[in-house]
């Protein structure tokens, strides 16, 4: 007697994360159905690909992108959604309960999952655990900035609180410099990180997996290699070592997302103090 196969759909299938989740399913004789914004995006080319669907932007229409998803997802019977990319990731959970009643979301629940989108939550729930973070000033307005000035030591690092990539991430020399790019990317961005400016002596990317319990079952470290922009942001260029050698960071990692209550993917990132 036969058994029905499993059936998977993966967002963003531009990305070359995206198609290594659809070759992984596809070996596993999962069938996968791959979405994108675009007809022509590489995942959608994967022998592993069983079918794809091609959805509104996610970044410039999502409300249109949450729409056509539900209708997907009613005609179509799949037993997991994997959200990629940070453009579906909002959408999605911001629609976690109407979603749900369709399929099973590869996401922990939205209020877990907001402590590590939100990069300001995270690092309040890291200081709050004892772990190690550059210092940090929570900015939401540029009377912020005044009260804090001599307070402030430069060079510092300003990023959009939510956000992904080096999109945003500024590097500033002056109290000059730092209020000009507060005042464009709080009107861009929202609520912002004020953060000293760390040496790099090497960065390490701890990746896990949670279950339900928030008990890691799956570990490995890799050793940036390269970045893009180099003053720092997205690896172009890693190595994967072995986890004995970086235990600190591995330890650091796992009080984190036991206290954010994490469950599934995960990555934390640590950059050494060369000073």
């Amino acid at each position: 007697m036969s058994t029905k196969s499993q059936t998977a759909f993966v967002t963003d299938a531009q990305m070359r994360s995206s198609l290594a989740v659809i070759r992984s399913l596809g070996k596993s004789g999962i069938n996968v159905t791959a979405g994108e914004e675009t007809r022509f995006a590489t995942g959608f080319f994967s022998k592993y690909c069983t079918n794809h669907a091609v959805y509104p932007s996610p970044l410039k229409q999502k409300e249109g992108f949450v729409e056509y998803l539900l209708d997907l997802l009613q005609k179509n019977s799949y037993d997991i959604l994997i959200p990629v990319a940070n453009p579906t990731l909002q959408p999605i959970i911001d629609h976690e309960r109407e979603i749900s009643q369709y399929t099973n979301i590869a996401l922990p629940p939205r209020e877990v999952f907001i402590k590590g989108y939100d990069k300001g939550t995270t690092l309040k729930i890291a200081l709050e655990n004892g772990i190690p973070c550059p210092k940090t000033f929570f900015i939401e307005s540029l009377d912020d900035v005044y009260r804090i000035e001599d307070q402030l030591e430069f060079p510092l690092v300003v990023k959009p609180r939510i956000g992904f990539g080096s999109r945003g991430v500024e590097i500033c020399n002056s109290f000059d410099q730092l209020v000009a790019n507060v005042e464009s990317s709080l009107s861009r961005y929202g609520n912002l990180l004020l953060q000293e400016y760390i040496p790099n002596g090497g960065e390490f990317g701890v990746d896990t997996l949670f279950d339900r319990d928030s008990r890691p079952c799956a570990l490995t470290v890799q050793r940036r290699l390269r970045s893009f922009p180099v003053s720092g942001g997205p690896s172009t260029l890693r190595e994967t070592i072995r986890t004995d050698t970086s235990e600190d960071a591995v330890s650091a990692a796992f009080k984190l997302l036991n206290a954010m209550k994490w469950v599934g993917v995960a990555m934390v990132e640590f950059r050494i103090d060369q000073r």
